[in-house]
């Protein structure tokens, strides 16, 4: 259904909005004569409460200009007086003067916003003045403020009915209603039409047949009722009705006319026209009727008749712009632009603000390229559309006759909406798209052009030229080949092809596209094109065809066809013919540098260094922005031996070209060579940025930032020099090797399967590839690959390989029949005949066969008699029939074959220390690593066999007990091998027994990186943090180092212990539990058990686990103690005592115990002395003792004895400065004490060694902020947010700055933040509620302050916090209650005694207010609160001196607070 319309005009309309009768606007008028001071009879309203009677009176008599000028006095004097603004007001509507009343509504509503009185007169105000859609918000407002009263919710109403909120309409009509309203005919026919529009057809017909039987219908009524029947389509009931509506009113404009528009709704066209046309001959003078009938001619293009009718309305209604706007429409769908002009100027003159007219005047304005003129009209007919999209489409179209491209592509955008644009649309905004280049754009319009089926062949024309400017030349092919195959003439389309192909490197295709476009004709182009294509192909002989045909015909040969004929004579050997032809470069084109570096790089190949650079020098001068030149100079100086001359080309080169590969890597080169790893860094990264896929530049780089110092950065190079994809299988063999090295061991096996695949015959990467998986003991992955790879072909070369690696698998699994079978293929070489026999011997030793064994050294023995290793295998089998010196003679034979033989040292020094010879053993691992140092290896094998030797002289060092020189050759072996986890961990256990915790943490902690299972780093890094009381991260390990060895039965009991600590104490009794189930008889657990049920609550529990503790060993002083605080938890205190003083008596010399004795005491008030005696009593053993210094510290402060706390924690910090929480105590002692200055310098001392101390930052936040020192205060806190972006409390502290330097905004969002970081707080929405209160939004602080009152009745804050926003509502009474109920809660909170005054003293309660600010002083009361009330009491006492210095002091503590503010307002008004 179509939107309710004016009554006038809009024939798509349907129905007709009804201006309200007489009675409804005299309701506008917010008062009757007869009604003082707003007071509507009946209406509950709040009455004037104004003290100035001889206004209200002059307003009472009718008077309203002596009202206004007498209420102007008193506004001048107090511009926020709310009574005095809405009486003038009112005065004003009276007299006609609605934009001043209106003023003073607005200056009321800035004052009190929530006073549904001044909502009501405000919205009343512009109601009358038509302004419904402002007006609504107000009446809703003074509606849900009047919740009696109807008279809001008819205005309510009727502004929504004009605003077409139909729905709200009816909401508030019914409201009114419910309320007692007695609607009349008017209010039951608006709300007929809102019934009609809302499609609720029923009702709303039921209303109309209501309204038509009354006396009082008009034939209005009858036109809507026949309106409702037309857009329900029946038509000949609708009918009916226009023709009752015509009895009552003959000649009845609207009638006739929507009874026209019934006819053509009902297909009977020339019937309704017909009658119109009767009824203007019957009313000619109905000039409302004529226009009804020019707009329907129009409507039904009957432009001449149409024009006619305009054309009489003009003399007969000249000052009705809509005669002028029909004559222009006409005008201008009919092209007629030299007539338009006159009718749209006159249009315009008689409403300016009529975005169509605007629009047509632009138009004709457009049409005699009067542009200046026509774009304003244009611009206006936007504005005064409300940006309507279709105007502006409009103006896009006018910039792009005017080439004017990107304003009109700036219009297109702003007035269509993604996804909703028409074809038109979309292919008229390309042409601006491809002016101003955006092809990308360009295609994306295309492409849903596409997608919607348009069929325009076009479209594939413009996406492939759009495409091949952006690059994307192949997408560009397939479009333009579509368009080819329809083109009429594809000839240029398949030059524009090959054009396309060539740029997408794709020559081959190039040259079929050009033999095609010269199959439709002698297109130079084309052959240009080719000849380009043919060059790039190295079809030299093509090139020169081609060139030499364009020579024939007359083509002058740019510097390119020259270039390429000179190039293509040099690859066809035939030197003379390409000089000359760039010779004829440089004779044609002198000042142009290619032809002088082209036949530079002729000399460079033909060994003529010092021409070249005749040359290079001679193109230099004549360009100086091509990096190629300076390369060819850059390469020509490094011929020469010039470093300095070739670095500063290539600086020339970079500069032009930053990612100048060639330039880069010489510099690099260069950089690396003088050792300036610095510059070499530099380069290789540029180098990365410009070629990402180069592998070998990230280790290079690795490799520099080895060198440079950050290792963790050269590991992540490594690895993505090892994730890049490559084709060479010697490069992944390569690659591979480094990635083992690394420890990025799933890219290992994938690069080693790759070179097999690319290499099926090496040997070595199936070897290496084995010794991978087994090493990380995926044994079964293994043997899934070798089983596979031994029924593939492409190993048929390296089946014994692959046989030895399958059985070498099989033993590893202890599958010792499968690990022999697997032998069974046929060894061809002898090397592999040994190798499969040493094999067999190892799987006979596993298996413990060793008569097998000896057959198989015998058979070594007898084939193999002079190699080492037979020598070795004699050693094994004698060593596992425990001959020890036996197998050693024999490797001491086989070193003798081969002295150098790190491998037989490295296994004599194994067999030494198995015998507990570490110091022969040392002897012999230290040769093997004199022998490394002088014999090149392998790069891998060398690290890693230097790693082992290193790792194994540490063990034997540690052995015996050489702890420091242990260390040393552990960091040497984890330095030949990062990947070392063993050495890492032997030396984290080297450092534990030195007692070097952290540096253990940090080698356990590597060795996890590499091995994340590794159970002696995490068992050991558990102990560590254990003992470094990081109870959480030992858990951490603990539960770790027990998954990976659920045996580790010590376990149990020592995470027990740390999870005591951390208050874990379910979990405690969990491991506690499991602890005695592996060793029952031990005392400890039972006390520990005991100690945590006591701290769960359970104190018979606890006293349970003592007395089993009893029967297991002799009482402890612990027991004592856990026994002595679970009887005074059970309320046993005298056995408690006696318990206590047992602990003592058992160990008198224990400080803990007199400690545990004052806790004790210090449980009662009475009792605090004896607390201080017990202490005294543990000093008196030991003076200086920490724990008893912390605990007195904390009885003083508890005593409030804050001068002896601060004396007694300053002793404690001379003996533990490094007590950090201890430290913050002392800052918030000095604080209290109000020795602020000391506080800070203690603060900023701590800092300065700490500049990371967190609690230290926020504290010195604290000290700055009670010096006054704001900003700076804000700054630390900042700091601490920016250490820890999850610390609520400093988020908090940074908004009360912020809220302190009155930037109110900033001070929410730190609130909201810190409400996003850690979740909803009530003491953030105190702080909320603080802040709304500070920026006067006090109806905000009040909701919440309210809401907080009634979620915790006992909390005293909320409620001093509402009985300050009163009183600045200048709600006193209510202020004070909500202040009573704040004291009763806490009567000692001095702030609610400070207000109680001020709310006080503002109702003139004075005595009162005395009696309340000498309480909050007995309470110390001393911030601006204070002296703010202060300062107004002596200020209503006459003490003027007295005043202005307390409120200059609180000014000094907090200018911004709103205390001083009103008081200080009090106080200059006053003065």
């Amino acid at each position: 259904m179509g939107k309710p319309i004016g009554p006038l005009r809009a024939p798509s309309a349907i129905f007709i909005k009804m201006s309200l009768p007489k009675p409804i606007i005299l309701l506008l008028a917010l008062s009757l004569s007869v009604t003082p001071a707003f007071c509507l009879p009946g209406r509950v309203l709040p009455a004037f409460d104004n003290p100035l009677k001889e206004a209200s009176e002059s307003f009472d008599k009718g008077d309203y200009q002596t009202a206004v000028m007498l209420l102007s006095r008193v506004v001048s004097g107090d511009k926020n007086n709310v009574e005095a603004l809405v009486k003038r007001g009112v005065a004003y509507v009276k007299l006609k003067q609605r934009e001043k009343a209106l003023q003073d509504f607005d200056r009321a509503k800035q004052v009190a916003p929530d006073s549904p009185r001044v909502a009501l007169v405000r919205g009343a105000c512009l109601y009358e003045m038509k302004h419904y859609e402002e007006a609504l918000p107000e009446l809703e407002m003074a509606a849900s403020g009047f919740p009696a009263d109807h008279f809001p919710a008819i205005l309510a109403a009727s502004s929504a009915y004009h605003i077409d909120d139909f729905e709200k309409s009816l909401k508030y009509g019914q409201l009114a209603v419910s309320l007692g309203y007695k609607p009349d005919y008017s209010f039951h026919l608006m709300q007929a039409e809102c019934l009609a529009a809302t499609k609720r057809y029923k009702e709303a017909s039921e209303l109309f047949a209501e309204l038509c039987g009354s006396p009082q219908v008009t034939a209005q009524t009858w036109v809507a009722r026949g309106n409702l029947e037309r857009v329900q389509e029946h038509f000949s009931q609708a009918l009916a009705f226009y023709d009752r509506a015509l009895a009552i009113a003959p000649g009845d404009a609207q009638a006739i006319y929507h009874r026209a528009l019934c006819r053509l709704a009902g297909n009977k066209t020339e019937t309704g026209l017909n009658e119109l046309r009767q009824a203007v001959s019957a009313y000619p003078d109905n000039s409302k009727l004529r226009l009804f009938k020019a707009d329907l001619l129009f409507k039904l293009k009957h432009y001449d008749e149409a024009l006619a009718d305009y054309k009489y309305l003009q003399a007969q209604t000249p000052q009705d712009f809509h005669v002028f706007k029909g004559e222009a429409s006409i005008l201008a769908l009919q092209k007629r632009y030299e007539e338009l002009l006159v009718p749209a100027q006159r249009a315009c003159r008689l409403e300016p603000t009529d975005a169509s007219s605007q629009l047509l005047l632009g138009t004709a304005l457009a049409a005699k390229n009067k542009d200046v003129e026509a774009e304003k009209a244009f611009t206006s007919a936007i504005k005064y559309s409300g940006n309507n999209p279709g105007y502006r489409l409009l103006r896009a179209r006018f910039y792009c006759t005017r080439k004017r491209y990107q304003e009109s592509l700036d219009d297109y955008d702003a007035a269509l909406v993604a996804g909703q644009e028409t074809d038109e649309q979309l292919a008229a905004r390309l042409l601006p798209l491809f002016e101003l280049n955006l092809y990308d754009r360009a295609i994306k319009d295309v492409n849903t052009l596409h997608a919607h089926g348009y069929s325009e062949n076009w479209i594939y024309l413009v996406r492939g030229t759009a495409r091949a400017s952006m690059g994307d030349f192949k997408t560009a092919v397939d479009d333009l080949e579509k368009y080819a195959r329809k083109a009429p003439k594809p000839g240029p389309i398949y030059t524009l092809i090959a054009r396309a192909q060539l740029g997408n490197g794709n020559h081959s295709k190039a040259i079929e596209a050009a033999d095609l476009a010269l199959k439709y004709g002698p297109d130079l182009e084309a052959r240009k094109l080719r000849a380009a294509a043919r060059f790039a192909n190295k079809d030299y002989e093509g090139t020169i065809t081609d060139i030499e045909f364009l020579k024939e015909n007359n083509v002058e040969l740019d510097r390119h066809l020259l270039e390429w004929l000179g190039f293509a004579y040099h690859g066809l050997k035939q030197p003379e013919q390409g000089q000359e032809a760039f010779s004829q470069m440089i004779d044609r084109f002198p000042n142009h540098y290619s032809g002088y570096a082209d036949l530079a790089l002729y000399y460079i190949d033909t060994g003529r260094l010092e021409e070249a650079q005749k040359l290079i020098q001679q193109a230099l001068v004549r360009e100086q922005k091509q990096p190629q030149l300076y390369m060819e100079k850059a390469e020509l100086d490094l011929l020469s031996g010039n470093d300095k001359a070739a670095l500063e080309a290539a600086d020339q080169a970079l500069s032009l070209k930053p990612d100048y590969l060639a330039a880069l890597e010489l510099k690099a080169g260069i950089a690396f060579k003088n050792s300036s790893f610095e510059e070499t860094l530099l380069n290789l990264n540029k180098l990365i940025d410009a070629d990402p896929a180069n592998w070998k530049n990230y280790l290079k780089r690795a490799a520099i930032l080895d060198k440079l110092g950050e290792p963790e950065k050269a590991q992540e190079d490594r690895h993505k020099a090892f994730s890049i994809k490559l084709s060479d299988g010697n490069e992944n063999l390569l690659r591979a090797d480094l990635a083992r090295e690394h420890g990025l061991i799933e890219l290992a096996l994938a690069d080693y399967k790759l070179a097999l695949k690319s290499q099926a015959g090496n040997s070595r990467a199936i070897f290496a590839l084995s010794d991978l998986y087994a090493g990380q003991g995926r044994q079964q992955d293994l043997k899934a690959f070798l089983l596979n790879a031994q029924k593939d072909i492409a190993y048929k070369n390296v089946q014994n390989q692959i046989a030895f690696c399958l059985s070498n698998t099989e033993l590893n699994l202890k599958h010792y029949e499968r690990a022999l079978a697997a032998l069974s293929v046929p060894a061809r070489q002898p090397s592999m005949k040994a190798l499969v026999l040493r094999q067999k011997l190892a799987i006979y030793l596993a298996a413990g066969k060793l008569d097998k064994a000896q057959q198989t050294v015998d058979t070594l023995s007898r084939e193999f008699p002079d190699d080492w290793q037979t020598f070795t295998s004699r050693a094994r089998l004698l060593k596992a029939k425990k001959k020890d010196e036996e197998a050693l003679n024999e490797l001491d034979k086989a070193i003798k074959l081969d002295i150098k033989n790190v491998d037989l040292l490295e296994l004599k020094a194994h067999y030494l220390s198995d015998m507990k010879e570490p110091t022969a053993a040392l002897a012999y691992i230290n040769t093997a690593l004199i022998i490394l140092s002088k014999t090149r290896h392998d790069a891998t094998l060398d690290r890693e066999t230097y790693s082992r030797c290193f790792y194994l002289r540490g063990l034997y060092l540690s052995e015996l007990g050489q702890e420091q020189a242990a260390i040393g050759s552990f960091t040497q072996a984890v330095q030949k091998n990062p990947r070392n986890a063993a050495a890492l961990v032997e030396r984290g256990q080297a450092f534990m027994r030195l007692d070097q915790l952290q540096k253990a943490i940090g080698d356990y902690r590597s060795a996890l990186k590499i091995d994340a299972d590794n159970w002696s780093a995490l068992s050991n890094l558990a102990d560590c943090y254990k003992s470094l009381h990081n109870y959480k991260e030992a858990v951490k390990y603990y539960d770790l180092a027990l998954a990976a060895n659920p045996r580790w039965r010590e376990a149990y009991y020592a995470r027990a212990n740390c999870r005591f600590m951390l208050k874990d104490y379910k979990g405690a009794l969990t491991d506690y539990n499991l602890a005695l189930k592996h060793e029952g008889r031990l005392q400890e657990i039972y006390i520990n058990r005991g100690g945590t049920l006591g701290a769960m609550g359970d104190y018979q529990g606890l006293l349970r686990n003592l007395q089993t503790a009893k029967t297991l060993g002799k009482p402890t002083r612990l027991m004592l103690t856990n026994e002595a605080i679970a009887l005074n938890h059970l309320n046993r205190r005298k056995e408690a005592l006696e318990k206590f003083q047992a602990a003592i008596a058992l160990e008198p010399k224990r400080i803990q115990s007199y400690l545990d004795l004052a806790t004790f005491y210090a449980g009662t008030k009475e009792e605090l002395p004896k607390a201080f005696e017990a202490i005294d009593s543990a000093m008196a053993l030991e003076p200086d003792n920490p724990a008893a210094l912390k605990a007195k510290f904390k009885l003083e402060l508890r005593s409030k004895n804050f001068r002896e706390a601060l004396k007694t924690v300053e002793k404690y910090l001379s003996l533990c400065p490094q007590d950090l929480p201890m430290q913050v105590e002392a800052i918030r002692a000095e604080l209290t004490l109000g020795e602020k200055a000391n506080a800070l310098s203690r603060t900023e001392a701590l800092l300065a060694e700490r500049p990371k101390w967190i609690d230290g930052w926020f504290e010195l936040g604290n000290c700055y902020f009670e010096l006054g020192r704001t900003e700076e205060a804000l700054q630390a806190f900042q700091k601490v947010v920016a250490l820890d972006k999850t610390d609520q409390e400093a988020m908090r502290r940074v908004a009360q700055c912020q809220r302190q330097l009155g930037d109110y905004d900033s001070a929410l969002k730190w609130l909201e933040q810190a409400r996003a970081s850690s979740g909803d707080s009530d003491d953030l929405a105190l702080q909320e509620a603080i802040t709304l209160l500070s920026s006067a939004r006090l109806s905000e602080s009040k909701t919440i302050l309210n809401r907080l009152a009634r979620k915790s009745p006992q909390w005293a804050l909320p409620h001093l916090y509402l009985g300050q926003c009163l009183i600045l509502q200048g709600k006193y009474d209510d202020a004070l209650s909500a202040l009573r109920r704040c004291t009763s809660r806490d009567p000692e909170l001095a702030a609610a005694l400070s207000s109680s005054a001020l709310a006080q003293a503002k109702a003139g309660q004075l005595e009162a207010s005395k009696e309340s600010i000498a309480r909050a002083d007995a309470l110390g009361a001393n911030d601006s609160l204070y002296y703010a009330a202060c300062a107004l009491i002596n200020h209503l006492t006459g003490k003027e001196a007295q005043a202005l210095s307390d409120l200059n002091k609180a000014e000094s503590l907090n200018k911004r607070d709103w205390s001083v503010m009103e008081v200080k307002k009090t106080l200059e008004q006053t003065h």
